[in-house]
């Protein structure tokens, strides 16, 4: 039987593949990740639920939509892109919206079939609510946002790809479960409101939740834990593909010259890559950069579960004649920001076309 939950679900599911096309390889740790949390979701689904002792109680439960709003109202401020301050933030929200649908017992997404009247008029109301507060705020967001100023303007225009977009999507999934755990009086017994569930799928569901929640921590962790792999080569006197009939040329013209080639890897599981890719050349009195050593170069490579930063991107030659060039990229942990580890590139090169040291 089709009915509007399972176009709902379907689409749903459709988007979700879409976006996870995009995780694809070199992102293997992430995209595993993100299907790991999809199947963590279904099989918490598929627990019945109750609040527990705490979240049975009205005031921690208004305690959690308070934080769930500051937190929401906090992503109006980031931009289109994040920095590693921000990401800390989106993960404890993750993990309010999970105790959010056990203090509410996710009535607000259940079926109708799985509710009894009391709960059925409860969704009800707060459904109504919800999209009559989202409604309002969002027409004002975007109405003061369009007209105030400029850079009120502007924001709009990176809104959809930053913050702005994430808090849209909160309130448009979470905020009927909000309105319900607001506005839901304290359980007059928690006897029949075990902590945790004895079943074996109901044991799955939490060491499940447990493993999405650890797995982030270990790959902030390894970020200064693993040892660094480095690979590295070079070529004599690099052809550049230019010249006549097809026949390349040597890039360096009449001088010799070396292409330089390294990459270094850092982390287990979330894998964070800091690539070099650059040509010098040398005619025995001075050695010097073609192109791969500028500041415009120093481009950090493929990075997971990580931010990078360029520190240092700086060449210079000396008066003997000697090629120094250093790249220093800092990478730093998306969910543990204060763990961070600094990846070095070396390149020196004698006006004889001797490397001293590389990378």
């Amino acid at each position: 039987m089709v009915t509007i939950e399972r176009i709902t679900a379907l689409l749903i599911a459709l988007l979700l593949g879409v976006f996870l096309l995009g995780f694809l390889p070199p992102f293997v740790a992430s995209f595993g990740y993100l299907v790991l949390v999809l199947v963590t979701i279904v099989v918490v689904r598929s627990v019945p639920v109750e609040p527990g002792a705490w979240l049975g109680l009205r005031i921690v439960r208004r305690g959690l939509v308070v934080v769930i709003s500051l937190i929401t109202l906090d992503l109006l401020t980031f931009g289109a892109s994040f920095n590693p301050t921000e990401f800390p933030l989106i993960f404890v929200l993750a993990l309010a919206d999970f105790a959010l649908g056990r203090a509410t017992r996710r009535i607000a997404s259940a079926a109708i079939i799985d509710l009894d009247e009391r709960q059925e008029s409860v969704r009800n109301q707060a459904h109504r609510i919800a999209y009559a507060v989202l409604a309002v705020s969002v027409g004002l967001v975007l109405l003061v946002a369009d007209v105030a100023t400029p850079d009120s303007h502007r924001w709009l225009v990176d809104a959809i790809h930053g913050g702005p977009a994430l808090s849209f999507l909160q309130l448009l999934f979470f905020l009927p479960a909000m309105v319900i755990a607001w506005i839901e009086p304290d359980r007059i017994s928690d006897d029949d409101a075990p902590r945790l569930r004895q079943s074996s799928r109901a044991r799955l569901a939490y060491a499940m939740v447990a493993v999405c929640i650890i797995l982030p921590i270990v790959f902030s962790i390894t970020l200064i834990a693993s040892p660094i792999r480095t690979s590295a080569f070079t070529v004599a006197d690099p052809i550049d593909g230019r010249g006549v009939n097809g026949v390349g040329i040597k890039s360096c013209g009449n001088n010799h010259g070396l292409y330089f080639g390294a990459r270094k890897d850092v982390g287990w599981g979330g894998v964070s890559s800091v690539p070099l890719t650059a040509v010098a050349c040398w005619n025995g009195s001075r050695a010097y950069p073609l192109w791969g050593m500028f500041t415009s170069d120093c481009h950090p490579g493929t990075t997971e579960w990580a931010f990078a930063s360029t520190l240092t991107c700086r060449q210079a030659t000396g008066s003997d004649g000697t090629l120094t060039f250093t790249y220093r990229t800092r990478l730093r942990a998306v969910l543990l920001p204060f763990i961070s580890r600094d990846v070095v590139m070396t390149v020196t090169l004698t006006k004889d076309g001797k490397v001293v040291q590389f990378p």
